[in-house]
């Protein structure tokens, strides 16, 4: 799983330690349904942070997850769109997910 290091106000390492956080919510939940997963963290621009791994590692899918349109900033760049065009010959998925609070 990678996640670009985006930054936060609340969070002073540009933008590191908030990625982190939420990989490793996000770890913790996939584990608890039996699915194991690495966790990455890549450059804050989702597009130079998935080049720069695809570059590295070619995958057999790929999955891009969003927030919904109305807040979610991938998607006003056309992120998923930008992915499937690079990735040539590999499934890319689009999900949309939910804001998750801190409790959640």
């Amino acid at each position: 799983m990678l996640a670009p290091a985006i930054w936060e106000v609340q969070d002073p390492h540009g933008g590191t330690e908030s990625a982190w956080r939420r990989l490793r919510s996000a770890q913790k939940r996939l584990q608890t349904t039996g699915i194991e997963v690495a966790c990455l963290l890549g450059d804050p621009d989702p597009m130079t942070a998935f080049e720069r791994q695809w570059r590295r590692v070619r995958y057999d899918e790929i999955i891009v997850s969003t927030l919904p349109k109305h807040l979610s900033r991938w998607l006003h760049i056309d992120i998923p769109h930008r992915i499937r065009n690079a990735a040539t010959g590999v499934p890319v998925t689009h999900v949309i997910t939910s804001p998750v609070t801190e409790a959640g």
